[in-house]
């Protein structure tokens, strides 16, 4: 820690000591737990904290995270446990607003604090919210329903679980729920009858939500409720249907990575051959929207069929079998794609007055928005055959 002007320091220098936020540290000034030495014009960055002020807030207080190294635990657990036994904090979040909880270090210092710490380690005492958490028996008893029914709530994603119990004891002992989300529940006036939320119904699926979210345009999924602000619901019957037909679909089509796979090339490959249109996709960015490509089985094997029947060809007449296509007298796939786009496109826009300039970057942007992949230097070669037969420079 720097030093400035003597013995004194600025408040980030006293932050950064003492291990707490710039706002924590300006709050304990606030109360004059910390005494500054003197106040600039300019405002807080201007005050200076003495070295004497900080040696003497280290010496009459002290700060739960401090302490909570020591044991190897949380500073929350540890102020929990020092509340619970009669140390009351000086400031904090639930005793004057503050951002972090000060005890005073002779409160601390005369009870054994590593004796209660062991004693604790049993009970396995959690947070101070920790008495706010209820089980799935108390929750059926606030809602009126039976055991059962509150946990095919959870399951569904209808009833949120409380989102400081950690997922694992949540498995074990759970699920464990707050009283603000049991009376959000009584007070609906929808019925959630047969619904998931969109989280419950993407790990269903094995996709992420915001994948899930992209079969609604498709109509693969309809949507049934939308609360707004990400509250999203859809009839679980719908989600078991899709899934049954996902799976019945498996045995017929294939994913890039399998393509690859049966025919024995690389991915790079498989996007070869849909640029040059000997293979293409079902399902993917081009067709539906969807993520990823997925290819019909039946299309795969009668591709690999072809290139492996050319391939014994060309070894029985003593040729070399290390391409599974017959190249052709000018084997263009990419060019003769783009190109009749290119022509389209270069007179749609030469006919507009005032219109932009026809260039190769503009034809290029245009081009990989409407999915195709071509490069630069093709589009130029594209645009010089173009101008060569209409006569223009």
């Amino acid at each position: 820690m720097r030093a400035a002007i003597g013995e004194t320091f600025s408040v980030p220098e006293v932050a950064k000591c003492l291990g707490i936020g710039l706002t924590n540290t300006r709050f304990l000034i606030t109360k004059g737990i910390i005494q500054i030495r003197r106040q600039a014009v300019k405002g807080h960055y201007d005050l200076r904290i003495s070295k004497s002020a900080v040696d003497s807030f280290n010496s009459t207080y002290i700060l739960p995270a401090k302490l909570a190294q020591q044991f190897n635990t949380t500073s929350a657990r540890l102020t929990n446990l020092l509340i619970t036994h009669g140390i009351s904090p000086l400031c904090g979040p639930k005793v004057d607003g503050g951002k972090q909880y000060v005890f005073r270090r002779i409160d601390v210092e005369r009870i054994d604090l590593e004796a209660i710490w062991r004693d604790s380690e049993s009970g396995h005492i959690s947070r101070l919210n920790e008495r706010k958490l209820i089980d799935a028996r108390h929750a059926a008893q606030i809602l009126d329903v039976d055991q059962s029914s509150v946990l095919d709530l959870a399951e569904r994603g209808i009833l949120m679980r409380h989102r400081q119990v950690p997922t694992s004891r949540h498995k074990a002992d759970g699920p464990f729920f707050s009283m603000f989300t049991l009376e959000k529940y009584k007070e609906r006036k929808i019925d959630y009858s047969g619904l998931v939320s969109s989280t419950v119904a993407a790990e269903m699926l094995g996709v992420s939500v915001a994948i899930l979210y992209r079969y609604i345009p498709k109509k693969l999924l309809q949507l049934a409720l939308d609360r707004g602000k990400g509250w999203r619901y859809f009839r679980l019957d719908d989600v078991k249907r899709l899934i049954e037909d996902r799976n019945n679909l498996k045995q017929q089509y294939v994913t890039t990575t399998e393509v690859a796979s049966l025919c024995k090339v690389k991915e790079g490959s498989i996007h070869e051959w849909i640029d040059a249109g000997l293979l293409q996709p079902i399902s993917g960015p081009r067709a539906d929207g969807l993520a990823h490509n997925l290819y019909l089985r039946r299309d795969v094997e009668k591709l690999y069929a072809e290139r492996e029947a050319y391939k014994a060809k060309c070894v029985s007449e003593g040729r070399s079998s290390r391409f599974g296509r017959p190249p052709g007298p000018n084997w263009q796939p990419v060019r003769s794609r783009v190109g009749p786009r290119i022509e389209q496109l270069v007179k749609k826009w030469s006919n507009k007055p005032n219109g932009q300039p026809v260039s190769g970057q503009r034809l290029r942007r245009q081009l990989v928005k409407e999915g195709y992949r071509v490069g630069i230097n093709t589009i130029y070669v594209c645009l010089r055959e173009l101008r060569q037969q209409t006569g223009t420079h």
